[in-house]
């Protein structure tokens, strides 16, 4: 799913729109949302990496993998034919998307014979030129692995956000906030000696992720393939969710109690409940995550780009998010990320949100880890610093890829309205939790 973003207005008239509307909607702020932008640069101080990069440099290169402020360089070399079918796969997604066999060059180091395909949907549909491609190592080769040991890659082309940063920004706010989400980085890519130019490297929710975040790889893993269910129970006994499931392993009698829970444990023993089924402090962390950053695409608001797994170390099931590019848009309530009406699945509610609302102990736990974020990862200086040290070094790259429909030009205008979603946020936070210590 995608929201369709529309090319940035000129800068000065911009300011001057933000500039009104702060003024005749928060009359009570002190702070102007507007100049707190226009001196981020020197607020952030040395928490921002742009000067060592250069004005004018791109991305420098990785030195790790998931090296979030490093650049890869990835060829792809498959036949022709091939790379006609990838990319009717990214037009048409009733397609059959089947892997294709490839020579993947990752750094300079050589892997033959894996598997590449496309994925995803609406992050495509604005370039479908510039195809998201899975890349796994062992599709052909059983035992046979990638740069640092990994089965796959995700090479996302960012078609949904012209910034690049939204999904960065929504994974960092997990990983920091007590949940598990994809790790990042960012890649050159050619297919066939051709520029294909600026893609994020995006971690695959797999066992050499599940290894990384919880120390063990063989647990119950079930993947979300149906929008608009999430964990709500489409029938009272919960029989028929499996069906909104692909199982990667596991039986989903785990998930299956964990969502039959949610739905009919009295409010008195809910917490208890949910505490034994799953980690509970890390799936208040994905809802809060959701509410702050308006996420209409994911667990509360479209049931869906999100997968489970059960850690083997303790017994609780995690939610691990994708497909995050949907956040940082728009303006629904802080706890109400499936807008009203919701703007994909009809009028569909998150039970379990709601539920939390309505019981005094979570809805109290929920909205500490609200404060927890907003005051911490997601306090406002941190996050404008946090995307300012990226400015220069993408539109840099963007200059240079020849895939893009977005003009280098215009990314400080997309890069300005990112940073004032993040600002006039950061009002409605302080307007309900008040500001921070």
């Amino acid at each position: 799913m995608m929201l369709q973003f529309p090319a940035p207005l000129p800068s000065v008239l911009l300011a001057f729109l933000l500039l009104a509307v702060v003024t005749c909607s928060t009359p009570a702020a002190t702070e102007d949302p507007v100049s707190t932008l226009d001196t981020v640069g020197d607020t952030a101080g040395d928490t921002s990496t742009a000067d060592t990069v250069g004005p004018t440099a791109g991305l420098p290169a990785a030195k790790k993998l998931y090296d979030p402020l490093g650049v890869h360089t990835v060829a792809i070399e498959l036949p022709a034919a091939d790379l006609q079918a990838i990319l009717a796969d990214a037009k048409d997604v009733q397609r059959d998307r089947v892997f294709h066999a490839v020579t993947v060059t990752f750094d300079g180091e050589k892997f033959e014979n894996v598997g590449a395909r496309v994925f995803g949907d609406g992050s495509m549909q604005t370039n479908p030129k510039k195809p998201n491609v899975r890349i796994k190592f062992n599709q052909f080769t059983q035992g046979f692995d990638g740069p640092e040991n990994v089965h796959n890659l995700r090479l996302k082309a960012s078609g949904a956000d012209p910034t690049f940063l939204r999904e960065p920004l929504f994974y960092h706010l997990l990983n920091e906030s007590g949940a598990t989400a994809p790790r990042f980085s960012f890649a050159r890519v050619t297919i066939n000696g051709e520029s294909y130019g600026l893609y994020q490297i995006l971690e695959h929710a797999d066992g050499r992720m599940f290894k990384h975040a919880f120390g063990n790889e063989t647990g119950n893993d079930y993947e979300a393939i149906n929008a608009c269910v999430g964990l709500v129970c489409p029938t009272a006994d919960c029989s028929t969710l499996q069906q909104s499931f692909q199982v990667e392993k596991g039986d989903f009698s785990d998930l299956r109690a964990l969502a039959l829970a949610m739905k009919t444990t009295p409010d008195a023993q809910l917490e208890a409940t949910i505490s034994q089924y799953a980690d509970l402090d890390a799936l208040l962390a994905v809802y809060a995550a959701e509410g702050i950053a308006a996420d209409y695409d994911g667990v509360s608001a479209s049931g869906t780009n999100f997968e489970v797994y059960n850690d083997e170390a303790t017994g609780k099931l995690h939610v691990i998010r994708g497909g995050a590019d949907g956040t940082f848009y728009v303006k629904y309530a802080l706890f109400q990320p499936w807008g009203a009406p919701n703007v994909w699945c009809g009028d569909r509610e998150e039970e379990f949100f709601k539920r939390m609302l309505a019981v005094p102990s979570l809805k109290a736990k929920l909205e500490a880890k609200y404060r927890e974020m907003h005051c911490g990862v997601f306090d406002r200086l941190t996050v404008l610093a946090w995307l300012e040290q990226y400015a220069a070094p993408l539109k840099a790259e963007i200059a240079n890829d020849a895939k893009t429909i977005i003009p280098a030009s215009d990314m400080d205008g997309h890069l300005y309205e990112l940073k004032n979603w993040i600002v006039q946020r950061d009002l409605e936070l302080k307007q309900v939790f008040g500001s921070c210590p």
